[in-house]
């Protein structure tokens, strides 16, 4: 399980070295990482040699510029192992990845779920079933539908079904008896609200 990320591809050469010593300093005797790897004494080797390409660098020296890059390169490489190695090993831990010295992964935000719309039920050519339909709902991942009958203002909603496309045949009814249906749309941030209110009789 992912828990932390190295997030190094923005640093520059500087911001390398001091994010590379604070995992170092970090991981350095931690109880929760016994057996590194790689080995942090190959890490700390590692940067000391960006520190110091990093000073023969301020020269703008064309080889000394691309000594450090290589160097940086090197502890890029090193930092994202290491980084693999504290997410295998901390399991499903995030309080124990964090004493690693490495940044949580930020989860995303659930997206908050609209209406589904242009929502409808039409008569189906198979006996005893209507045919539903509507649109996407951005973020959502299934839909869920709801039956009911008698007047909408009073109707009690009864989960019939799920469905991961635009539409759904809800089957088992009583041939020519009215009923209502809504849709709700569901994602990462749960069930969203439910649809105007659609109405059609059974084949």
């Amino acid at each position: 399980m992912r828990l932390i990320k190295a997030d190094l591809h923005d640093l520059n050469a500087t911001q390398l070295a001091d994010r590379g010593e604070w995992v170092v300093s970090k991981m350095d005797g931690n109880l929760n990482f016994p057996t590194p790897v790689p080995a942090l004494p190959t890490v700390t080797t590692a940067l000391a040699k960006l520190k110091t390409a990093i000073i023969l660098a301020e020269s703008r020296a064309l080889e000394a510029i691309d000594a450090r890059d290589l160097a940086a390169a090197d502890v890029r490489i090193l930092l994202t192992q290491l980084c693999e190695y504290v997410n295998f090993t901390s399991g499903t831990d995030l309080g124990v990845a964090i004493t690693s010295g490495f940044e949580p992964v930020r989860k995303p935000e659930p997206i908050t779920l609209g209406v589904p719309v242009k929502v409808m039920a039409t008569v189906s050519e198979y006996a005893e079933c209507v045919d539903l339909d509507w649109q996407r709902v951005p973020g959502a991942t299934m839909y869920h539908v709801y039956m009911g009958e008698g007047d909408p203002a009073t109707i009690t909603w009864n989960f019939v079904g799920a469905s991961t496309r635009r539409n759904r045949r809800v089957a088992g009814l009583v041939s020519g008896k009215l009923y209502s249906f809504r849709i709700a749309a569901v994602g990462a941030a749960g069930e969203g609200p439910a649809s105007e209110i659609v109405s059609s009789r059974a084949a």
